[in-house]
């Protein structure tokens, strides 16, 4: 495989180090880049250069960001945060160093009040919203947020109004079985595979997870991506009720910090996702494992006495 310069994004998080670590080991130079000063040392063992950023909320971020894009071959955003500002900021040719689909299919995805009226529009599968019918209990998604912050389940009507007025969504409250879905596409659109797990934790991070038959989720996969255009690695949550009818909960247009999941069952997501930026062709020769990944945090001690 062609190496490449990658620059990660909350390249200090913990979610983040066995992805650079895989990268690395497929051969690859990873600059990790973090706003977090104190935590940029989890990181400097692994990466090949660390850069500490500004915090995406700052004037200086975009500017040092283009800087820094300019010398790599690939950027993989991991916060939502920055890549608002990615959208709203970077020229053509700089967005396609992104591992991420196209801005417009972006855009779409990372905004819950757009996604959410985009799904309506074209008959996705997403959990309706209550505004109109005050259906309780119900369930508040900002409008730009990740990993379940910010997300609040709603059980009064005093609180259902008061929401209601806040910068985001609230659905119907939907019970079940939650599944992650890592989507493999082509440069231009074509669905490669899936990988899927059930998350056995009920919320926020994916920290447990169980490899699945994908087969029951291409229906709805490809039912999404014939109207949105994807490109290299996404990453979908569903819902599974008490019928077994499937819902989107929301879609990442990025790769999850649970994406390790997939590479250790065997199909190595990726390394088929840097194949695609190339152009070179993917190939899946052997069967996936059936396995769970149960992934808890170790502790970096840094020396400060020295």
């Amino acid at each position: 495989m062609q190496s490449l310069k990658i620059l990660i994004t909350a390249g200090a998080s913990p979610a983040a180090f066995n992805i650079i670590k895989h990268l690395k080991s497929l051969g690859h130079y990873v600059v990790a880049a973090d706003a977090n000063e104190k935590a940029l040392p989890l990181v400097r063992t692994m990466a090949d250069k660390i850069v500490k950023v500004p915090f995406v909320n700052q004037t200086e971020y975009m500017p040092f960001m283009t800087e820094q894009i300019q010398t790599v071959d690939l950027v993989i955003p991991f916060i939502d945060e920055e890549i608002a500002q990615l959208i709203k900021h970077l020229d053509t040719g700089m967005w396609q160093k992104c591992l991420l689909p196209e801005r417009n299919t972006t855009e779409i995805c990372l905004f819950k009040n757009k996604f959410q009226t985009f799904c309506k529009d074209n008959d996705l599968p997403i959990a309706p919203d209550v505004s109109v019918s005050k259906k309780l209990p119900a369930v508040f998604k900002p409008n730009l947020g990740r990993g379940g912050k910010g997300v609040e389940i709603i059980n009064n009507l005093a609180l259902l109004d008061d929401k209601s007025s806040d910068n985001g969504i609230i659905q119907e409250f939907i019970k079940g079985e939650e599944f992650t879905i890592d989507a493999l596409f082509s440069k231009n659109g074509q669905l490669i595979i899936i990988s899927a797990r059930r998350r056995d934790t009920s919320s926020g991070v994916s920290v447990i997870g169980t490899i699945v038959d994908p087969e029951p989720f291409f229906p709805i996969v490809e039912q999404i991506s014939k109207v949105l255009k994807f490109r290299y690695l996404i990453n979908i949550q569903i819902i599974k009720d008490d019928q077994d009818r499937l819902h989107i909960i929301e879609i990442n247009p990025r790769i999850a910090g649970s994406i390790m999941f997939t590479v250790y069952s065997g199909f190595d997501f990726l390394k088929a996702a840097m194949n695609t930026f190339i152009g070179n062709k993917v190939n899946f020769l052997n069967k996936q494992k059936k396995i769970r990944i149960i992934r808890y945090w170790n502790e970096h001690v840094e020396d400060l006495s020295t």
